[in-house]
């Protein structure tokens, strides 16, 4: 069940969930369903009065239902796939990156600072940067 969530690059555009999954997409806005993957129900209107009628139904019903162990499969892989980044994402590095944006009065604006014509010229000389 996607309620208001996107089969984007989060759920790899559809192609995490099985191909024989049924999938039933709530949303409120009429073109955001069935995009990079048609669902089998598609369901569009307020989500919070959606989700009232679904479980008044299932407490008529009897029904319950048990997602723990999908939702922790999920975290796991979400949980490796941050690892690798986890320590740039900690990291007090800054990176030093040349634009071509130049300033007034012959300066150069970099994510390391502004730089002077001189400087730079002098940087490139050298043939070191």
């Amino acid at each position: 069940m996607l309620a208001g969530a996107l089969l984007d690059f989060r759920l790899k555009f559809g192609r995490s969930i099985p191909a024989a999954t049924k999938i039933i997409q709530l949303d409120m806005e009429n073109t955001l369903i069935g995009q990079n993957r048609s669902p089998d129900v598609a369901v569009v209107g307020n989500l919070g009065t959606v989700f009232e009628a679904m479980l008044q139904l299932m407490k008529d019903e009897s029904i319950r239902l048990d997602f723990t162990t999908w939702r922790d499969e999920l975290r796991a892989r979400e949980g490796r796939s941050r690892r690798p980044s986890r320590g740039q994402l900690n990291s007090d590095e800054s990176p030093q990156r040349w634009t071509n944006w130049s300033g007034t009065a012959g300066c150069q604006l970099t994510t390391g600072g502004i730089r002077s014509s001189r400087e730079l010229s002098a940087r490139s000389s050298s043939g070191t940067w």
